[in-house]
């Protein structure tokens, strides 16, 4: 065990013939885990890079670990912005399963988007570009249940696929399930629950809807009418907590940062 007098004996005697501090390719910063490097005359991901620093004992601090950085870092390494780009406008979201060449690798738009989120400044020069080339490709208008100028009452329950749920939740099912706008799916979700879940305040009104009970007074439960989806919409799922059983702590030779090497002892 971690705490045990043998791991600690264990360690005093071979930790410093067993373990090093590995050189870290990116330093101060984050690795962007979808960046591909010429090493070797071989493509391979920064990820696997840095994993080879461990089996050909690249030391931090060495003249080795600098040359490393200084040759991949640009290409493997970025700093978060203060003002993330987004790809897809307001009203519009990733569309998940959709991949895009992007500028010569393929990749899925969900990690196109993350990756500008993750590097890139809202209107710096490559966010303005990679959102001109691939927002067409990669963003889908998303359905609003309410029409405009009328608000989303956020608290009103209403039932939807045998279960309850808040007006403010369906943001969360539209985006989840990638209804679009203008879809038989989104007019569905509007005609049954645009009159019981948006308001408008300027005018005292509800928004029209295809039952007269929806948006008038609730049935007994506080719910308002139910609906079931039809094919291609996604039911609301149950979650469940999963506790992990508790397990004890494995006596670790080397201290966090190190790796263990290949020393006869």
């Amino acid at each position: 065990a971690a705490d045990s007098e043998q791991c600690d004996a264990a360690k005093d005697e071979l930790a410093d013939t067993c373990c090093f501090e590995k050189c870290q390719l990116c330093q101060g910063g984050f690795m962007d885990t979808t960046a591909m490097v010429m090493v070797n005359g071989q493509e391979v991901s920064c990820q696997v890079l840095e994993n080879s620093f461990s089996k050909d004992v690249i030391v931090a601090g060495t003249e080795q670990c600098n040359t490393v950085r200084q040759e991949y870092a640009d290409a493997c390494c970025y700093t978060l912005p203060d003002s993330p780009c987004r790809l897809c406008g307001a009203g519009s979201e990733v569309a998940a399963g959709e991949t895009v060449d992007f500028y010569g690798t393929t990749m899925s738009c969900t990690d196109v988007a993350n990756k500008l989120a993750m590097s890139e400044e809202s209107g710096g020069d490559m966010c303005s570009s990679v959102q001109a080339d691939f927002a067409t490709s990669c963003c889908f208008a998303t359905c609003p249940i309410c029409p405009s100028g009328f608000n989303l009452r956020w608290e009103v329950d209403v039932e939807y696929n045998k279960a309850t749920i808040s007006c403010g939740e369906f943001d969360g099912i539209i985006k989840g399930n990638g209804v679009m706008k203008g879809t038989t799916d989104c007019l569905s979700l509007q005609s049954t629950y645009s009159s019981a879940c948006c308001y408008n305040y300027a005018t005292s009104s509800y928004a029209p809807g295809s039952s007269p009970s929806i948006g008038g007074s609730p049935s007994n439960d506080g719910t308002y009418a139910s609906y079931s989806s039809g094919s291609g919409q996604a039911d609301v799922e149950s979650a469940s907590l999963v506790s992990a059983a508790a397990v004890s702590s494995p006596c670790n030779l080397c201290e966090p940062g190190e790796v263990g090497i290949n020393a006869e002892i």
